[in-house]
């Protein structure tokens, strides 16, 4: 799987629900911590 700077795995298909639920939210929640 490709991982894309930005986070944003909706292009690989499959895990596409995790990579969008844990990478993006998680990583907003910790840079506002």
């Amino acid at each position: 799987m490709l991982a894309h700077p930005n986070g944003d795995y909706r292009d690989e298909g499959e895990g596409s629900r995790e990579g969008e639920i844990i990478p993006l939210p998680v990583f907003q929640n910790f840079e506002r911590a």
